[in-house]
């Protein structure tokens, strides 16, 4: 595999996870709040849910570096 398909993909499995870590601290206080136990580990129900795009997302636009 080339380094620039590796290197794309990379930081598409780096957002995942980032924004799968968040839900999944939000779905864990969703269910501390209610007093549910959830059906399923919440980082899999997180990742899940992003992949199925039902988590809304945006990040901050990137600073630029001194110089």
């Amino acid at each position: 595999m080339p380094d620039s398909v590796i290197h794309r993909t990379q930081k598409s499995k780096y957002e995942l996870v980032n924004v799968a870590s968040r839900e999944a601290r939000r779905l864990n206080e969703f269910y501390r709040r209610n007093m549910v136990t959830p059906q399923k580990r919440v980082t899999i129900e997180a990742m899940e849910r992003v992949q199925r795009s039902q988590v809304k997302y945006k990040f901050a636009p990137e600073e630029e570096a001194p110089i």
